[in-house]
């Protein structure tokens, strides 16, 4: 019988931290991230629209879209709080008007350039010499630049002002824009251009909910006692520290333990 009970707590126990850590979740979301492509591919990124190639160390835009239309590179990205930061190059494009638009808050996954048919992507553009940031098909931020230079930039948003976008230009800061952010799955940052466009040096820093605390060191004094109150061994503290994860768990399995004791 004594035997029979371990083997059920042992098994109790392996449910519970098993199902402490939500392992698939935690898969499946791109925060902190980043690309210099100097290993000379776009691996982990995925063309919807038009072609691509890594030339030089940098992402490349090489061919538009039918129509002609832009083309469109997605990579998994779900930072909504933090810096955002990339160089972009226009480039020469003799066919089309030099353009820039990168995606940096993306919430659809297709082709299409602007916010779909939710309206809900922000994003930094570069048309006729200068820089907009914006969402939707209303950009309503600029400053004049030079075309087909690269440009460093950093477009930053924070908890405390959750509803300003600021941008920096190579290392200035250049616009703010106060947008209301609606609420959607931004799953993705894209880049898409005319013919020679290029981007590089892209770093996600992702602001967390809430400033990891401080590590402290604490003491505390222990009993070591041979026996329990009503004479019964104490539990194993190998098991305890196991099982500490599970939170409110815990107590569940402590209360089986009391109850195969009685």
């Amino acid at each position: 019988m004594r035997k029979h009970r371990h083997l059920v707590l042992l098994g109790l126990i392996g449910l519970l931290v098993m199902t402490s850590f939500p392992v698939d979740v935690v898969a499946q979301l791109t925060l902190d991230w980043s690309d210099d492509f100097d290993d000379g591919n776009y691996d982990g990124w995925t063309v919807t629209a038009g072609s691509f190639a890594v030339n030089s160390g940098k992402l490349t835009v090489t061919a538009m879209a039918p129509g002609p239309a832009f083309p469109v590179i997605l990579h998994p990205s779900n930072t909504t709080f933090g810096n955002w930061t990339f160089d972009v190059e226009i480039g020469e494009d003799p066919e089309e008007i030099e353009h820039v638009i990168v995606g940096f808050m993306r919430d659809f996954g297709g082709d299409g350039v602007w916010g779909g048919y939710s309206d809900s992507t922000f994003f930094i553009e570069f048309l006729w010499g200068s820089i907009f940031i914006g969402y939707d098909t209303d950009p309503d931020y600029s400053f004049p630049m030079n075309v087909t230079w690269e440009h460093h930039i950093r477009v930053q948003r924070t908890r405390s002002e959750p509803n300003t976008f600021k941008v920096y230009h190579n290392g200035t800061l250049a616009c703010e824009a106060i947008m209301i952010v609606p609420i959607a799955d931004y799953s993705y940052f894209g880049f898409c251009g005319t013919r020679g466009a290029t981007i590089d040096n892209i770093n996600i820093e992702f602001e967390p909910d809430e400033p990891i605390p401080s590590s402290t060191t604490t003491t505390s004094t222990t009993e070591d006692p041979t026996t329990t109150p009503d004479g019964t061994d104490p539990p194993d503290m190998t098991m305890i520290l196991i099982i500490a994860g599970g939170g409110a768990a815990v107590i569940v399995v402590i209360a089986i333990v009391l109850k195969m004791r009685s």
